[in-house]
């Protein structure tokens, strides 16, 4: 089930400051950004599916892939965001403090997984089954 909707969409412009324009419905849905962000949220938290959880635990998901969502379109945008100044002709020029991208994503993604919360704890707490160990060095 995907969870990106107009509602998450414009979540994630508000958490960067974007405009319809400047960060589009297609750049959000795109499986390398909002699909990836969904895809490893719901993956840090498991079993159940999200539609079966109850409301609550569906907005610390959705909180969790807007945060994702928004440090992976940082990412893409690296060169963007940290862009210091522009100039357009002689009469408008904008400059800006240095921003620390990485930082900022660091801060994003600090955030998402602070979103979920007890779901990852939750999460964590169900045993990990392990296929394959590696066999001691003594046979038979």
């Amino acid at each position: 089930m995907a969870v990106m909707d107009a509602a998450l969409r414009d979540s994630v412009r508000l958490i960067l400051s974007e405009t319809p324009e400047t960060l589009t419905d297609a750049t959000i849905n795109d499986p390398l950004v909002g699909g990836a962000a969904e895809a490893r949220v719901l993956g840090w938290v498991g079993e159940p599916a999200y539609e079966l959880r109850p409301p609550g635990e569906q907005a610390q998901i959705r909180q969790a892939i807007a945060y994702l969502t928004a440090s992976i379109v940082v990412g893409l945008r690296r060169r963007t965001y940290a862009m210091k100044s522009e100039k357009f002709g002689e009469t408008y020029a904008y400059t800006t403090g240095e921003l620390n991208v990485s930082s900022w994503i660091t801060d994003l993604e600090r955030a998402a997984t602070e979103a979920l919360g007890s779901l990852m704890q939750k999460a964590s707490a169900y045993p990990k089954v392990t296929f394959f160990t590696t066999a001691s060095g003594r046979r038979g």
